[in-house]
């Protein structure tokens, strides 16, 4: 797996915060294998977010995760979108 990120100021209020990813593990299991059990390719995707600056202690965040494969992270039984 290979990842990068970083953030960028586009103002003193605003910053810009996005990562990609890629996974070079070539896929050994055949179709037949749920894409949710950790055996697949995890494929490609990015990650976008804007922070917005309303006061010194208070942030608002959006942003969007778009991926071809498994996101990293992802499990439909966590609670939350931190992992396993």
């Amino acid at each position: 797996m290979v990842q990068g990120g970083g953030a960028y100021a586009l103002s003193p209020r605003v910053t810009l915060v996005g990562s990609a990813w890629k996974d070079l593990t070539p896929n050994t299991f055949s179709n037949g294998v749920n894409p949710y059990s950790g055996f697949t390719n995890q494929g490609s995707g990015v990650n976008m977010r804007a922070d917005f600056k309303i006061t010194e202690h208070m942030t608002i965040s959006g942003g969007v995760r778009m991926s071809n494969g498994v996101a990293p992270g992802y499990s439909p039984f966590s609670i939350g979108p931190y992992g396993y």
